[in-house]
């Protein structure tokens, strides 16, 4: 069930990169707005109602302070009222006979009723002649007057002191008040009443369809303004000891109740706004919540604009990646992000590959130059121009040729000795090259395929005897960390213009001294004097190239007759000279099958025969040794041993196909074959002969030269062992069907 709930919600993802990233991104967005705006709206609602509140309050405050000013003004109009003499002395009589006072004093208070807008009517009472005289009408008695509660009040002294009532004149609730005189003497028996204009008090107030005005005096009691008694009751139940606002429902109506006080007569002014803060708050949350939309639907656009721009050419990679990997962009369910990944793990992977492939042809470049300066003997310019950018070695003071040659390898059980001397040969080359650049010589060193490391140093005017003693300290950490033994030769100071080859074989001839002098140390070209001694010829020469011979085709019964021979032909010389000839003997047998660490144990090869005590036991020993190595030849038949066999020979013969005397007599000796056993020996294994291996190998190298390298055909004919010019074009086109540059060129165009 859960995978069936991903597989949908995966299906319903958007697949492109692009898509989804608007997607995530617009839905981040939309969380993020959404408490953004509430919080926003909330604040800004917060903010509106407090300013709103504020700027009502003061309003109001200041509508208040004016109403306090036209109140107090109306009430001091209503004392300079007493100032006029005639509304004076008709207050003062007892009774009304005086016409003419009368008359005069009704004027002056028509006068100062129309000197007043404020003032609707006034009511001068005389409580001695029970008359009242009403400024918009007449004059009238007591009983006629109709307004008795007025009179009431007077009857009773409730209304002796300045003060404003309510008063119902024609059915309609006034706002009125009362101002006696200054000075009350027993002689004085009238008030005056101002009956003030509603309308103009309300203008003082804001006051509309959604507004009304309440104005409560001391006692709470309505003096003007709403009489709804729901209205009423709220504004009653929420009275402030100060100005401020409160929030209140009336039949499901949000209304604002905004009071003020007037401090100098006590009263509470209460402004009742229905739904007017709350429209106000409304439209502001509403225009909010609009701006942050159109905000956000602007950052929606932007977003898939820029996410298609940004990503779009992902999807494209994406795209492409899956086609070239999957091989159809629908063949996969993966994602954008998930092929991308694939993709770039792919790439990784493939720059580690082309990284170490880089370094792997670095180094076969590198080798295949050296290899190629010393079995030429020669070095070319562009050997010359690679090797000066690779090395500093061409540019230093003092050049040494040295052959560091293998004695013994180690055994190592379930290991094929071929692979065991291939990873002890790379072990020995690291170590020389590591002692020897801890010292300061630039060296360049490389397996030629055999039993031996050939490397080329470089120093500046350091003396020879220091690099001696660090060659001497190779060998010994060579046979401390890998337990094999090493003789060491090295050549006398040499320049780039020597025949390298010469210097090479006489350098690797150096090592073999050790089989005559048994010493280990680091032979040098002083001592070659000793090693050509061993070449002076004595007995019959083509016996022993007979026994060579024999031995290696295995014959060991004819091989124990020719030394018998050469036995016989010793007896007849001096001692030292019959000396001599053993040990010439043993070196040639001992060289060309790769035994001359037979003497190991004794130090040196005089040692080594005065163990014995006679001819006899000497050509007893060879006897054995013969078969010894008939015996080794022999195991090569097996097939574990053919295949290492015919390695060993491929190998040497890639590792020297720049050579161009590379011959089967070189690589016969170098297997201890002889030269009819290994073209017949190696027929059998691979189905066909040696030289058109050899051919097929060196064909094969120029064509990678020609489409890999801008080296000319020349240059790569010589580096793959051609000997003319003539010879390599007619080889070349006789396998292939065409010439080099031909071939070259088609190649480039295809790719």
């Amino acid at each position: 069930m859960r995978t069936r709930l991903q597989e949908i919600f995966r299906r319903l993802m958007p697949q492109k990169t692009y898509q989804f990233a608007f997607v995530v991104t617009m839905f981040m967005l939309i969380i993020v707005f959404i408490p953004f705006s509430i919080i926003i709206s909330s604040i800004f609602s917060s903010y509106a109602k407090t300013t709103i509140s504020k700027n009502t309050i003061s309003i109001l405050e200041k509508q208040s302070e004016n109403t306090k000013e036209l109140l107090q003004t109306i009430t001091r109009y209503g004392y300079k009222i007493y100032d006029d003499r005639n509304i004076n002395d008709w207050l003062y009589k007892k009774n009304q006979d005086d016409l003419r006072n009368t008359f005069h004093t009704w004027q002056a208070l028509r006068s100062y009723v129309s000197l007043e807008p404020s003032i609707e009517r006034v009511f001068l009472i005389n409580m001695a002649t029970e008359t009242v005289m009403d400024s918009s009408s007449r004059i009238y008695d007591f009983n006629e007057f109709y307004n008795q509660e007025i009179l009431v009040d007077l009857r009773n002294k409730e209304r002796v002191k300045t003060g404003f009532f309510i008063s119902k004149i024609n059915s309609e609730l006034k706002l009125a008040i009362i101002t006696p005189s200054r000075t009350i003497s027993s002689n004085f028996f009238g008030y005056t009443v101002l009956i003030i204009d509603a309308e103009t008090i309300k203008k003082r107030f804001i006051e509309d369809e959604r507004t009304r005005i309440v104005i409560l005096d001391q006692n709470n009691e309505v003096l003007l303004g709403e009489n709804n008694p729901l209205i009423l009751e709220a504004v009653y139940k929420h009275i402030p000891v100060k100005s401020e606002t409160v929030q209140v429902k009336l039949n499901s109506e949000s209304v604002s109740l905004n009071y003020s006080r007037i401090d100098a007569f006590d009263w509470t002014v209460c402004q009742i706004s229905i739904q007017e803060m709350q429209t106000e708050v409304l439209y502001i949350q509403l225009w909010i919540i609009a701006v942050l939309i159109l905000f956000l639907i602007i950052l929606i656009i932007v977003t898939f604009i820029s996410s298609r721009r940004t990503y779009l050419p992902f999807s494209n990679l994406a795209q492409k990646i899956s086609l070239v990997v999957k091989g159809d962009v629908k063949a996969t369910n993966k994602s954008e992000l998930e092929t991308l990944n694939e993709g770039v793990e792919k790439l990784i992977a493939d720059i580690h590959k082309l990284d170490k492939f880089v370094w792997e042809h670095h180094d076969v470049i590198r080798t295949e130059n050296l290899r190629q300066w010393i079995l030429t003997g020669h070095i070319n310019s562009y050997m010359q121009k690679y090797l000066e950018e690779e090395s500093e070695i061409l540019n230093k003071a003092q050049i040494y040729f040295t052959v560091i040659r293998i004695e013994n390898y180690p055994l190592i059980e379930d290991e094929p000795i071929f692979k065991t001397q291939k990873l002890y040969k790379f072990a020995v080359q690291n170590i020389i090259e590591e002692i020897l650049r801890k010292k300061g010589y630039d060296i360049i060193a490389t397996d030629l395929g055999v039993n031996h490391i050939i490397g080329i140093l470089g120093s500046d005017n350091q003396i020879i005897q220091n690099l001696i003693d660090t060659l001497d300290e190779v060998r010994e950490v060579i046979g401390q960390l890998l337990n094999c033994q090493v003789v060491i030769g090295l050549s006398n100071e040499c320049n780039i213009e020597d025949s390298l080859r010469e210097i090479y074989e006489d350098t690797l001839e150096l090592t073999n001294l050790k089989f005559v002098l048994g010493l280990n140390k680091v032979y040098v070209q002083k001592e070659y004097a000793t090693y050509q001694i061993l070449h002076e010829e004595s007995y019959d020469e083509d016996i022993m190239t007979e026994l060579i011979q024999t031995i290696r085709l295995g014959r060991t019964e004819q091989a124990n007759k020719l030394l018998k021979k050469i036995f016989i032909q010793m007896k007849n010389m001096p001692y030292n000279e019959c000396r001599f000839q053993i040990t010439r003997l043993i070196y040639t047998i001992s060289k060309t099958f790769h035994t001359l660490a037979i003497v190991n144990g004794f130090g040196d090869i005089g040692s080594f025969i005065g163990q014995f005590n006679s001819l006899t036991e000497i050509e007893k020993w060879l006897n054995d040794l013969i078969i010894e190595i008939s015996a080794k030849n022999n195991n090569r038949h097996n097939e574990g041993r053919r295949e290492e066999t015919f390695l060993q020979i491929t190998e040497y013969i890639n590792s020297h196909l720049s050579d161009p005397m590379l011959s089967t007599d070189e690589i016969a000796e170098q297997v201890s074959f002889s030269t009819g056993y290994l073209r017949k020996w190696f027929k059998e294994y691979s189905g066909g002969s040696i030289s058109d291996y050899i051919l097929k190998q060196r064909l094969d190298s120029v064509k990678k030269l020609l489409e890999q390298t801008d080296w000319t055909v020349m240059e790569i004919a010589e580096r793959t062992g051609f000997q003319t010019k003539s010879h390599f074009f007619t080889v070349f086109k006789k396998h292939t069907g065409t010439t080099p540059n031909d071939y070259r060129i088609s190649k480039r165009t295809h790719v």
